[in-house]
């Protein structure tokens, strides 16, 4: 089961450069089309949600992985990898979609 536990830690971290990415993105789109001080404030509130839904995907991820498989195992480190590339790639999509 070493092909199932590589595959679901590629597509975490296929997924995560892609949330990365669409974050940088639209960081720079609210720097590069708001005026000075709403430019701050935009990015300030971008940056807190995103640490914000960072937790919220983290403790998703957690309650997802822990009703089928048991804390620190390798199905659970499987669960955990497949659910944090499936939400990252949303959050990415909305991301990509901030301040077009």
């Amino acid at each position: 089961d070493t092909e199932i536990f590589t595959c679901a830690d590629q597509s975490k971290s296929f997924a995560e450069t892609e949330l990365n990415t669409q974050y940088r993105a639209a960081k720079a789109r609210i720097e590069k089309n708001m005026l000075d001080h709403d430019a701050k404030t935009m990015t300030n509130a971008l940056i807190h949600a995103q640490k914000a839904w960072l937790v919220y995907r983290d403790e998703q991820c957690k309650i997802e992985a822990g009703s089928s498989a048991l804390e620190n195992t390798n199905p659970y480190l499987v669960f955990i990898n497949q659910c944090i590339a499936r939400i990252d790639l949303v959050r990415a999509k909305e991301l990509e979609k901030m301040c077009q």
